[in-house]
């Protein structure tokens, strides 16, 4: 397939315009993330990945960075690891990544084969070859442990620091669905085998097992219907609850020693 796959959301169009104006030699196009789920809110980022007949990191580097400049100029939409906020993010790889582990993880910070399995199952080809066969990653129930130990933790601690620090509210809301909702992934994942990353998904399963913090992600997803629209009170009475939430799960589900958060230090992958 070297035609662009007819898209129903203007925004996403709008990202795959700029990626084959930046870049004539794409081998594959994935759009991953809610994007993909056609779960965009109001302040949704969009996240592709791209597989390029490029080789080395200096030109890959080039690539990333003549997408950014173009997004912000011609689109406004500024690129990088800026969270709650409406961004573009290209993330650039050769095109033998997917076959070899070895190269996928010099680009990718990111849990190695959780990260290859969610680029299997989880994106959408909208343009070029579909890799996405070459990926040799199966599903088993660990395979999502070392991502959980970090990934919700850390928007729930920023979603605290904002709110504290009187902060934007609906950063503050976003960060903290965010939060439930990834932390539900975790409990779907291992309960109902369901590997979606699709937050409606997701809430789906917490309601067939009949989970005790159903309600908890449902009040997340309602969250990202609405935009994140909260108020303080709303938002500040569902921190503790989301942290016991998480902290029950990973001493339930995750027996590896939380790895430190490559949020903080990569950029955001």
């Amino acid at each position: 397939m070297n035609s662009i796959v007819e898209i129903d959301d203007e925004r996403v169009e709008k990202f795959i315009t700029c990626t084959l104006a930046c870049h004539s030699k794409v081998k594959t196009l994935l759009i991953i993330g809610s994007a993909a789920h056609g779960e965009l809110t109001k302040y949704s980022d969009i996240d592709g990945v791209m597989l390029t007949e490029a080789s080395e990191k200096d030109v890959i580097s080039e690539l990333e960075e003549d997408f950014n400049e173009l997004a912000a100029k011609r689109f406004g939409k500024s690129g990088g690891n800026e969270f709650y906020s409406p961004h573009w993010s290209l993330f650039i790889y050769p095109e033998k990544a997917f076959t070899d582990k070895s190269i996928f993880s010099e680009y990718c910070p990111l849990p190695l084969e959780f990260t290859l399995y969610n680029l299997k199952h989880n994106s959408k080809l909208v343009f070029g070859q579909d890799a996405r066969k070459d990926i040799s990653v199966k599903y088993n129930e660990g395979l999502i442990d070392e991502w959980l130990s970090f990934a919700p933790k850390y928007h729930l601690t920023q979603s605290e620091i904002m709110i504290n620090n009187g902060e934007d509210l609906r950063k503050s809301t976003y960060a903290l669905s965010r939060a439930i909702l990834q932390t539900a992934r975790g409990v779907a994942w291992k309960e109902d085998k369901n590997t979606s990353s699709s937050y409606e998904s997701i809430v789906q399963s917490m309601k067939k097992l009949e989970h005790h913090s159903t309600n908890l992600a449902e009040w997340a997803l309602e969250k990202r219907r609405k935009d994140f629209e909260s108020t303080i009170r709303e938002t500040k009475s569902k921190l503790k609850p989301a942290e016991n939430f998480l902290d029950n799960t990973l001493k339930r589900y995750v027996q590896i020693k939380r790895r430190r958060c490559p949020y903080s230090s990569q950029k955001k992958r």
